[in-house]
């Protein structure tokens, strides 16, 4: 594994979009430069740079290449030596985002109605809402021996 220095952390971040905690906080720290990056997903990745540049040790290095990075340490060479940004799994282009049904809508609809869960993640909040009242107003006969 070729060494990593806190220097080459900082070009990662700033290559791959990384925010400086202590910028935005209006404040530098002492001991170590503070990173941190929102993924598509939400998850928050958090990293931070030694203020020396003493090689980091193996050990080390790979958990942050694969914890606090998440990346390969080719994508991490990749991004330190030629400014290309690392593609994570679970990145690229996202299908647009529709609203989802609540889930005591869809637990209904599929095991007390019946209804498939294929034709259930097809449906709009509004034709969901209208089954299960369609269904509600005519108990099936079952139901009917609980009450």
């Amino acid at each position: 594994m070729r060494p990593i220095r806190p220097d080459d952390i900082r070009r990662f971040c700033e290559v791959d979009n990384w925010e400086s905690k202590d910028a935005k906080a209006g404040k530098k720290r002492r001991d170590h430069d503070r990173f941190f990056k929102t993924l598509p997903d939400g998850s928050v990745l958090r990293t931070k740079a030694s203020r020396g540049n003493k090689e980091l040790g193996g050990d080390l290095a790979r958990h942050i290449l694969r914890d606090q990075l998440r990346v390969t340490e080719a994508q991490f060479w990749e991004a330190v030596d030629q400014g290309k940004r690392p593609a994570r799994a679970g990145q690229g282009p996202h299908p647009p985002q529709r609203p989802t049904l609540p889930g005591w809508l869809v637990a209904v609809l599929v095991h007390k109605v019946g209804l498939p869960e294929s034709c259930v993640a097809g449906m709009s909040e509004d034709a969901a809402l209208k089954a299960w009242q369609e269904w509600t107003a005519f108990p099936q006969e079952e139901d009917r021996r609980s009450e």
